[in-house]
């Protein structure tokens, strides 16, 4: 027992417990945690190891033999966070203790065996030494190394000499992988009795043994041989790759979601509230929005080789309503139609027709719509409507601006006031109308006209309900019907007749609009120099260069088109009565009523207005 005792304390050091020239064990840790700096307990990465652990004897036992570096577990490192979260570390954490404390003591427990086995006992064994060399039978044992001949009188009664030995031992790599295999590590137990040191070819041999063939850091197998900190400490050797899992497809919106009001600023920097653009048009083919398609991802796989599948995206719910289409690559939903554009909490709809459900005012501001209109109230004065389709107003229209595209159906009539200006690309159809400019590509229909200038490339009929057309000026292409022409005052009441009245209109407004750029520009030039001035001033005169060559290209066409239409037929003014005042003209040819004419029909004959 006392050449055990010698031995495992010549291996190990002093027994656990036994008090040194330096202290105790417990002392000696203490005192060189305080130097070096202990193991913050707040590093959730690192193993927390205790004095009756098997590593930590395993280490105090050989440390006590050769300078070692104090233990040194921790689970970091890793290039992909994700590989080690919170809760994975904790888990595997306890898996690694077990596993350092199973090898550890495997490791004690090897030593002392060998120990047991090799060590000679004297006496009649060792004067009779077998030549097989066993160990413990006086022969050279390979696992064995011998130290020193010990005193005399220090073996058993018997006993002449005896021979100390240590069991020789080669560095042991311990492997340790988490239990998804992502993440490979390795611990190194330093040699004894002249055992090998680490080698590159122990660590590929153990990595091979436990199948960890990806991922492996060759640099870090090249130098950890040599590292000084090899044994007691854990190294990552090897890391997996996550699957990048697809990408969902997604949607990029060329047209909001949500309707924004945004207030236009005119040209002297004041806000213009009728221009609130509540109203969002769009034509046909126009893009709505893009369709970004899934993407499939790409595999990972463990350090043992084992591919990871990834997710593939989800495809993007595609918002598509009425009136929308997909393009054939299914990339882009464009509108099928030309309308209004409307996100309804769930898809994208064009809804061909316009709905206002109350009056146009403050509340709507102007409305610029590429569709159908349908007002339920009226179009206060002062503001603006423009369509592409028609323009149905179930209230009244007050001295406004009205652009359609097609008819324009007022339920209750146009009060215009001398403010209002409306032109269609067809039809007009009111109750009455009174005080307004009016131009129509077809015809005019309504109870009765007071004081407006109408322009009618087709027919002005005024014969339903009370059927008056009074003062003003009535131009249609080809005849006016009514039930009463004039007022028994003899107010002058024209009806002209032949042309294209619309292309006249159209030439007036440009003149009108020339004239009024003019008088802008005339105006901004007198200014003193100033911001103002140098902002609008090239504006104004870009505007009125063009608008003079698009009048000037106008005039042309009609003169052109004046030819065309002299000595046109069948245009006549018919009506139940015709009161003096009335002025007559047919393809240029004038004449005035001198008295009241029951019934009435002006035509052209031979020159001459004939009433008949």
């Amino acid at each position: 027992m006392r050449l055990k005792n010698s031995i495992l304390s010549r291996w190990f050091g002093s027994k656990a417990g036994e008090e040194t020239k330096e202290g105790t064990k417990e002392e000696q840790i203490e005192e060189r945690q305080e130097e070096g700096g202990a193991p913050s307990v707040e590093d959730p990465a690192r193993l927390k190891l205790l004095l009756d652990d098997a590593l930590c004897q395993l280490w105090e036992l050989c440390e006590a033999r050769q300078e070692l570096p104090e233990p040194e577990i921790r689970l970091a490192g890793v290039r992909q966070p994700e590989l080690l979260s919170e809760e994975k570390l904790e888990y595997e954490l306890l898996r690694l203790g077990q596993k350092i404390e199973t090898t550890a003591k495997a490791r004690f427990e090897e030593a002392k065996s060998r120990w047991e086995t090799a060590a000679p006992t004297g006496g009649e064994e060792e004067e009779g030494g077998r030549e097989d060399g066993e160990p413990g039978q006086g022969g050279a044992a390979e696992d064995v190394e011998s130290l020193q001949d010990a005193p005399a009188g220090s073996g058993e009664p018997g006993q002449e000499s005896k021979v100390e030995v240590i069991p020789r031992l080669d560095a042991q790599v311990v492997v340790f992988l988490t239990q998804d295999l992502m993440t490979a590590w390795v611990l190194a137990y330093p040699p004894s009795g002249g055992g090998k040191e680490l080698e590159r070819g122990m660590l590929e041999d153990a990595l091979r043994e436990n199948g960890v063939d990806f991922g492996v850091d060759e640099a870090a197998l090249e130098g950890l041989p040599q590292d000084e900190e090899r044994y007691f400490h854990l190294y990552l050797v090897a890391e997996g790759n996550l699957p990048a899992h697809g990408k969902d497809g997604y949607v990029i919106d060329a047209i909001p979601r949500t309707d924004r009001r945004e207030l236009a600023m005119t040209e002297g920097g004041q806000i213009d509230y009728m221009q609130l653009n509540t109203v969002r048009g769009i034509e046909e083919g126009d893009l709505i929005c893009e369709i970004v398609a899934p993407t499939a991802g790409e595999a990972g796989s463990t350090v043992t080789g084992k591919t990871l599948p990834p997710k593939a995206g989800r495809k993007a719910t595609v918002p598509k309503g009425r009136n929308t289409e997909l393009s054939e690559d299914g990339t882009m939903l464009k509108a099928a139609k030309t309308g209004r554009i409307e996100f309804n909490g769930c898809n994208f709809e064009v809804k061909t027709a316009l709905e206002i459900s109350n009056n146009v005012d403050y509340s709507t501001g102007n409305i610029n719509f590429l569709g159908d209109v349908h007002i339920r109230g009226d179009i206060c004065g002062g503001f603006e409507v423009k369509a592409s389709g028609n323009v149905t107003v179930d209230g009244v229209v007050e001295g406004c601006t009205i652009e359609a595209g097609g008819d324009l159906v007022v339920a209750k009539g146009i009060k215009g006031d001398d403010q209002a200006v409306i032109r269609t690309g067809r039809s007009i159809y009111a109750r009455y109308i009174e005080n307004s400019v009016l131009c129509a590509r077809e015809n005019l229909i309504t109870d009765f006209i007071v004081n407006c200038d109408s322009y009618c490339d087709g027919a002005v009929n005024a014969c339903s309900g009370r059927g008056i057309i009074i003062g003003g000026k009535i131009r249609a292409g080809r005849e006016v019907r009514a039930n009463v022409v004039g007022s028994r005052a003899e107010g002058v009441t024209t009806i002209s007749l032949g042309g294209r009245p619309s292309d006249e209109f159209e030439y007036e407004s440009l003149q009108q609009e020339v004239k009024k750029l003019q008088e802008e520009f005339n105006k901004l030039e007198r200014q003193p120099d100033g911001p103002e001035r140098r902002r609008s001033l090239p504006m104004v005169r870009m505007k009125l260069s063009v608008d003079k060559k698009r009048l000037e290209q106008f005039q042309k066409d009609l003169e052109k088109n004046g030819e065309g239409t002299k000595g046109q037929e069948g245009l006549r003014l018919t009506c139940m009565t015709a009161y003096a005042g009335t002025e007559i003209i047919i393809n240029g040819v004038r004449h005035q009523l001198k008295y009241e004419v029951e019934p009435c029909t002006a035509v052209l004959r031979k020159g001459e207005i004939r009433l008949i």
